[in-house]
């Protein structure tokens, strides 16, 4: 049974072992990210950290809020269509924007056919896509959030953007984020 033990382990050195290339680095990734050819990008963003954001002044529900969206313009392709938006809470993950029975935050897909484009909404338009919810972006809102303990002197909200680029491949973005500040 010893000598049984000491096989199985040997053998399941050598498999592990196996698993490396020639020159002793792992050739089998067991976490990467998923990096596009063709970078999007969200011009006029701060990223402090891995999602870039707008801070916004909270001016009340008709707060205009503008995404630019755009490729290099050395990029191969170009963006066709802005195909599909969601938006929520920055617990949104890209499954929702994949997902059919979670709506457009955009009534019809956006063309573009070019290396950019801006994305114009409202405050009022992000509270009726969430649905009245206790995460209405509201003055009330904002003004707790910066004096609550911790104070984190905004709200915060994201966008995921589906983009079809003119070879019909199509890319989900990373998380854009607002921040509605007083």
């Amino acid at each position: 049974m010893k000598n049984l033990y000491r096989i199985l382990t040997f053998v399941a050195c050598i498999g592990i072992f196996g698993q490396c290339a020639d020159d002793g680095e792992y050739d089998h990734p067991i976490n990467q990210d998923s990096i596009p050819e063709v970078p999007v990008l969200f011009t006029g963003a701060t990223s402090f950290g891995g999602n870039p954001y707008y801070q916004i002044k909270f001016e009340g529900t008709g707060t205009a809020i503008s995404i630019n969206i755009a490729v290099p313009g050395d990029a191969t392709v170009k963006i066709k269509e802005i195909t599909k938006v969601v938006a929520g809470t920055t617990s949104i993950t890209p499954g929702n924007v994949t997902t059919a029975s979670v709506a457009n935050f955009l009534p019809a897909a956006v063309a573009v056919n070019g290396a950019s484009t801006t994305i114009t909404t409202s405050v009022t338009a992000l509270n009726a896509y969430i649905s009245g919810t206790a995460n209405d972006a509201t003055q009330a809102r904002v003004d707790a959030a910066t004096t609550a303990t911790p104070a984190t002197p905004y709200i915060e909200y994201a966008f995921l953007f589906l983009v079809t680029l003119e070879d019909n491949t199509t890319i989900i973005t990373q998380q854009c984020r607002l921040r509605f500040v007083k």
